[in-house]
């Protein structure tokens, strides 16, 4: 009988769905803002990605383009963006981030003297800069 029983149990657990181990989401954007006005509406954009609750974002670079100004100002203002993020996020450094910037290029040898950029920024990390005036 307890075997026969235990062999009901086998089958009803075989018909069964099987469960889905749980999973996360998250978000990567980049090459974002390069413009004003793509940066007004990052922080709108940010808060539209929460609403999806993704476990974090993924900036993959580049928050200005490598004609624009490179500068502490600039840097300081992408970093206020991404920790106001309602989500944490983390930011891996673009070409335009860093070698573009005072007219450093891979290909000018410049880049190689400017500091190193950043890997990764995140609520509970720090961020250095890798652009700066000084």
């Amino acid at each position: 009988m307890r075997l026969c029983h235990g062999l009901l149990v086998a089958a009803w657990l075989a018909c069964q769905p099987a469960m889905a181990a749980p999973g996360f989401s998250f978000a990567v954007l980049g090459d974002t803002p390069y413009w004003e006005a793509e940066r007004a509406l990052l922080p709108r954009m940010l808060d539209a990605i929460a609403r999806d609750s993704p476990a974090f974002v993924v900036h993959v670079g580049d928050f200005k383009s490598g004609a624009s100004v490179c500068d502490d100002a600039v840097f300081q203002d992408r970093f206020e963006l991404f920790d106001a993020s309602p989500v944490p996020l983390v930011y891996t450094p673009g070409d335009n981030d860093w070698s573009s910037a005072a007219g450093a290029s891979p290909s000018s040898g410049r880049a190689a003297t400017r500091p190193s950029p950043p890997t990764a920024r995140t609520r509970a990390g720090g961020w250095a800069r890798c652009c700066s005036s000084r």
